[in-house]
């Protein structure tokens, strides 16, 4: 009976391939009845972490949601809003992480540094997930009663918390929750957050929220555009003091490839081909990509950085995205040649083979099945078309 229950969950995905079939399953078999969806629930990682992943980081829950979304899943994205409604009510932005019963969980981000204590981009993912899932299933029921408390919460903190001055994001934690700063990745996940609440509120027929919302976008965008290319790549963070940038950390990171994949700009714009040739030329390791250059986290000993499985599949949907579906292909198969036998996507792998972190990651599994719905349909499921003011 449990065989033919998930055989039928399956049918909506019957044109598609095992693994994004198997990618499926692992992301339902995380799901809880509440809506929660924690990254992973591999334990083995307490060796050495002393902690797990059975948390809800709303960025990897995010993305999860949105390859449900696009797959035609609609009740486990719903329960999921569900979860985080009163985890942002009030607040208007959501905290690091959470347990699965929605309370705070364990952080190492300090009180002490005068921001508050969140990576901001997980507050914009949820929104612009939220905009996928409406583009997608068109249930204005649903989304009547997030509207005020969930989708116009979040949209005025995001513009809030911004430095008026430089038209950037107020400092938070990466989404590699490493470092305090104003990121591309952050900015770029703000940026398509404000356009997705400017397409919410013009449906709803406020139209002076939607222009402040796409002129706060726009600011946004050039600004980016501005202060983080340097040369011939995104910079990865800023650092900010009193209304002027007085630092660029121009490492190169694999997540500035969002500036391409959040609409920053366009796939076909020098500044997106040089920023993709920079990371492909700095972070490939033997076909995978590294975070960024380097990268040390759970490194083996005199190796080189791990591959990360999202990363990867990054590199594969901004070549999806120039129309190059060859390359897209060719790293789409580095991650099924080096994923676990069972078809399984750890976090990362090591240069030995290693896999040295979770398996299954929620998130990888994620990113591959966006990457086959890329592929086969394009983006225009992905990205809210704002015309520039």
């Amino acid at each position: 009976r449990t065989d033919d229950y998930w055989d039928a969950w399956l049918i909506k995905a019957k044109s598609h391939n095992d693994s994004v079939r198997r990618s499926l399953l692992t992301i339902a078999a995380h799901y809880q009845n509440n809506g929660a969806i924690p990254a992973a629930l591999d334990t083995d990682i307490m060796r050495f972490n002393r902690d797990t992943y059975n948390y809800v980081w709303h960025r990897d829950a995010a993305f999860a949601v949105i390859a449900l979304t696009l797959m035609g899943y609609e009740e486990m994205p719903r329960q999921f809003f569900k979860f985080t409604l009163p985890l942002i009510q009030g607040y208007g932005y959501l905290f690091q992480k959470y347990t699965t019963d929605g309370t705070w969980g364990s952080t190492w981000h300090p009180w002490t540094t005068g921001h508050i204590p969140i990576q901001e981009d997980e507050t914009a993912l949820v929104l612009y997930a939220l905009w996928v899932y409406f583009k997608k299933f068109e249930n204005v029921d649903f989304i009547k009663p997030l509207y005020a408390p969930m989708i116009k919460a979040s949209a005025e903190f995001l513009v809030s918390y911004m430095n008026k001055d430089l038209n950037l994001p107020l400092p938070s934690y990466d989404l590699w929750e490493e470092r305090l700063g104003v990121h591309i990745f952050t900015s770029s996940a703000v940026y398509i957050a404000l356009l997705a609440a400017a397409d919410f509120t013009e449906f709803f027929g406020e139209t002076d929220l939607s222009k402040k919302y796409l002129e706060t976008a726009n600011k946004l965008r050039e600004s980016i555009l501005n202060n983080f290319y340097v040369g011939d790549h995104f910079a990865r963070t800023l650092t900010t003091q009193q209304g002027k940038v007085i630092q660029k950390d121009l490492t190169v990171d694999a997540s500035s490839l969002y500036v391409t994949l959040f609409g920053v700009v366009k796939p076909d714009e020098h500044k997106a081909i040089k920023n993709r040739e920079t990371i492909e030329q700095k972070l490939n390791m033997n076909g995978g990509i590294i975070r960024y250059e380097e990268d040390n986290y759970l490194r083996e000993a005199n190796q080189k950085p791990n591959r990360w499985f999202i990363t990867t599949l990054w590199l594969a949907q901004h070549y999806a995205y120039e129309g190059n579906k060859e390359k897209a292909y060719e790293y789409l198969n580095w991650i099924l040649s080096n994923s676990l036998k069972t078809g399984i996507l750890p976090e990362q792998i090591s240069p030995s083979g290693n896999y040295p972190s979770v398996a299954p990651l929620v998130w990888s599994h994620a990113e591959l099945i966006k990457t086959y719905y890329i592929l086969q349909y394009g983006f225009d499921d992905l990205i809210p078309r704002q015309p520039l003011a």
